[in-house]
């Protein structure tokens, strides 16, 4: 009709799906002679920001109470890079990098494994809070990067009683 290329459907072409189209284009004029001519569309490339996996998003964390970081793993948090494919022929896509806040004191990250567990020294109290909200980013190294809030669960732990009484005697008669 005018001649425009147009993309049909949602969401347009996706470079790391499918990098060429090619179609053979008719065109007919006001006389009814027609003429056909192959074309070939090339999808560029752009950085698509890594995203965290439904699996790492609905995991439930825990660490135990009373545990200076020695068994504080909360678990790995996992994000993938949609640049990251096959079609990126080119390789410029990097490894993710993973880091939390600064002003995160109770949680660390080891960046490459995306692995979140309690700071080294650090011990959480059930009792004194059940839960921990902590903010993870992950970069792809490109600019792309995506932050998501983690809950992680403080496992209550079942502790010996604390008596009251302090420097008092008991006497049984």
């Amino acid at each position: 009709s005018d001649g425009q290329l147009s993309v049909v459907g949602s969401g347009g072409p996706n470079f790391e799906a499918r990098n060429e189209y090619s179609f053979v284009a008719e065109v007919t004029d006001s006389g009814g002679l027609k003429d056909y001519k192959a074309v070939a569309v090339l999808v560029t490339d752009v950085n698509e920001s890594p995203a965290f996996t439904a699996a790492a998003i609905n995991l439930v964390r825990r660490v135990p109470e009373n545990d200076p970081g020695a068994y504080g793993n909360a678990g790995k948090v996992e994000a993938k890079d949609p640049d990251a494919t096959a079609n990126n022929k080119d390789g410029t896509f990097s490894a993710l990098s993973y880091s939390v806040g600064a002003s995160e004191t109770v949680f660390e990250i080891d960046a490459s494994s995306g692995q979140l567990k309690l700071r080294s020294g650090v011990q959480t109290n059930f009792e004194a809070k059940s839960s921990y909200s902590v903010d993870v980013t992950v970069r792809d190294g490109a600019g792309g990067s995506q932050t998501q809030t983690f809950t992680v669960a403080v496992r209550n732990v079942n502790e010996a009683p604390v008596s009251a009484f302090k420097d008092a005697t008991l006497i049984v008669k």
